[in-house]
């Protein structure tokens, strides 16, 4: 049988994974919604969303899941009596337990806990006033009984988890907690007046775009079902040859994150030097999947170091465009290297300024 600390590891384990799923999902929006918005990232900002994700995710581990089968649901009681644990630890200690030893202590203190860091968070790394953090946490925590009095909304005949008002009360004030220690938690870091770049795009504003262009190509070469190789090599000579040719020298990551491919001089790129560049990319990405596609054929048949080599080489493909960009001063990848191009940013009122001056 599974004790209290088994079942409460197992639910942090699964919490883990599932905030590392959902960092991987969110990653590419976040940054990029940043470079749309404000021309830049804000470290402190992303930080803390991050780190927000990650502790929803894990609350909702460890009050919601894992999901009982239909077959194994245990109907709970429900608690409507505000303070009622009052009465509860102190019938702990008339059965001999100590304060320390106390399970209705044990649980009022956890549920305290559980919300302290989400009260840190909204007040220090997004600047939310105290009454604004109060609401949040009043909402979350009735949302959580919500789903757990009702056997989520009716998907079980019963409440397979305790519905308590005093979860609530100690929820709310674990965020009040959090919020008034928020000033002295100087490791996390606040968000702060973000200054839009110009010039050179670096390399996390590249690797953004490069990461929303092959999601794109992923998704289109999805759709296009099983057209194998020629597919692949459609969609990719579409998204880095024939978008960049005809929209201005941009893949649509790079639209998205407000960049663009031009000369050193900062003039347009020309159209040879941007069918040369997508070609470049493109080719290296079809040797890798068609690579990797003609071993996943024959994995029974050829060694082990041959069939993990098209990930080698997607992994050295990778390293090697985003580690010259951050290492080279001038921030340029091979592929500008070999075409006389480099990519810049764009400024978001580029165009509202050359209306000014028109008008002047």
């Amino acid at each position: 049988m599974l004790t209290v600390l088994d079942a409460f590891l197992g639910q942090l384990g699964l919490g883990a994974v599932l905030a590392l799923l959902a960092l991987a999902v969110l990653a590419v929006p976040v940054l990029a919604v940043q470079y749309r918005r404000l021309g830049a990232v804000d470290r402190g900002r992303t930080a803390g969303i991050y780190l927000l994700v990650v502790y929803a995710v894990v609350v909702v581990a460890l009050t919601l899941l894992p999901l009982p089968t239909p077959g194994d649901v245990v109907c709970a009681g429900r608690n409507v009596d505000p303070l009622a644990f009052v009465g509860a630890v102190r019938a702990d200690l008339a059965d001999g337990h100590s304060v320390l030893s106390s399970p209705a202590l044990f649980q009022l203190l956890y549920n305290v806990a559980m919300f302290v860091p989400g009260g840190v968070l909204l007040r220090r790394s997004f600047r939310w006033p105290l009454h604004r953090v109060l609401l949040a946490a009043l909402a979350s925590s009735a949302l959580i009984e919500a789903v757990q009095g009702t056997g989520v909304f009716g998907l079980y005949d019963c409440a397979y988890r305790v519905l308590d008002v005093d979860d609530v009360l100690t929820n709310v004030s674990g965020a009040l907690v959090g919020a008034l220690l928020a000033p002295a938690v100087v490791l996390l870091p606040r968000p702060g007046h973000v200054v839009e770049r110009s010039g050179r795009s670096g390399p996390l504003r590249r690797a953004t775009a490069a990461a929303a262009d092959f999601l794109l190509a992923a998704l289109l070469a999805g759709l296009l079902g099983e057209s194998g190789l020629v597919g692949a090599g459609v969609v990719l000579l579409f998204v880095f040859v024939a978008v960049p040719v005809l929209t201005g020298g941009a893949t649509p990551g790079q639209h998205l994150v407000r960049a663009a491919v031009v000369r050193r001089d900062g003039r347009p790129a020309a159209r040879s030097a941007l069918i040369l560049r997508g070609v470049l990319i493109s080719g290296a990405w079809f040797a890798t999947t068609a690579f990797s596609r003609w071993t996943g054929a024959r994995a029974a048949e050829l060694p082990g170091l041959v069939v993990v080599a098209p990930l080698v080489a997607f992994i050295g493909l990778v390293v090697t465009v985003i580690g010259t960009v951050a290492v080279r001063r001038d921030n340029r990848a091979p592929q500008d290297l070999l075409t006389g191009t480099e990519v810049q940013v764009r400024p978001r009122f580029r165009a509202r300024a050359a209306d000014a001056t028109d008008g002047c």
